[in-house]
């Protein structure tokens, strides 16, 4: 629960002689516990600093639009983090009008805006995370085609549509 996550984030900091020594970590189906934003942000300041971490499973977090937002946030600053699976959670921005008539998704674009400036991630394993043609087309607009470090990216079951698929077609090659 939320009590495990702020001990875990404590533990994952670059001076905690245990956490420095993790490089693989797998938080599957945490939705369960609902962890809360604040338990969650602990975390995700935690992985910002920590240096040994390679591997990370969010999958079935239940993550959402500000889960995605903040681990946007993180893939910023972390250079160490190689594979990162946030499968299963609905990182679909819950758009307004406006926001829905431009075409914006945030919380993927704050990932593929993470992922321009990110080299060092290899692995981006985002299965069934409803990004849709929006999100779809977020993700290639603001980062993939700035990206020199992503070699798989699994996209499964996004329902990116014609729009979204162009789009990443574009940014890839």
């Amino acid at each position: 629960g939320n009590q495990e996550c702020l001990a875990l984030a404590q533990w994952l900091l670059p001076s905690s002689d245990k956490g420095s020594k993790i490089i693989e970590l797998a938080m599957n189906r945490l939705y369960i516990n609902n962890l809360n934003e604040d338990a969650f942000g602990a975390l995700a300041e935690s992985l910002k600093m920590n240096k040994t971490l390679i591997r990370l499973d969010l999958e079935r977090n239940g993550l959402g639009t500000k889960g995605g937002k903040v681990i946007g946030r993180v893939l910023a600053i972390n250079d160490t983090l190689k594979s990162l699976n946030l499968s299963l959670n609905d990182l679909k921005a819950k758009a307004n009008a406006s926001k829905e008539r431009n075409g914006e998704s945030d919380s993927a674009e704050d990932i593929g805006r993470a992922l321009a400036a990110n080299s060092s991630l290899q692995e981006l394993i985002l299965v069934r995370s409803a990004l849709g043609p929006k999100g779809g087309t977020a993700l290639a607009k603001y980062g993939l085609a700035q990206n020199k470090g992503l070699i798989h990216l699994d996209l499964e079951g996004n329902d990116l549509m014609a729009t979204g698929g162009y789009a990443l077609g574009e940014a890839l090659c």
